[in-house]
């Protein structure tokens, strides 16, 4: 059982290393939207990077409720 508990906590430490990467990503995509000039960003090439931002921040939520979840396994 002890094994377990160790596999569950090193997944959990991985999902936290993603969690900080994609958080990372994120605020470099934000940045470098902010930067484009206007008529970029609200044309479709803003659109993609926009969409690329909302769907990196679920995963970034996700990854940070794995790496926060009290393990339930006896």
């Amino acid at each position: 059982m002890a094994n377990r508990k160790q596999q569950i906590k090193k997944l959990q430490e991985k999902a936290q290393e993603l969690h900080d990467d994609v958080d990372e990503l994120i605020s470099e995509l934000e940045e470098a939207l902010e930067n484009m000039p206007e008529s970029i960003q609200y044309g479709e090439k803003g659109e993609r990077a926009q969409d690329r931002i909302d769907m990196l921040s679920n995963w970034r939520d996700e990854l940070l409720a794995i790496a926060e979840e009290e393990e339930v396994i006896g």
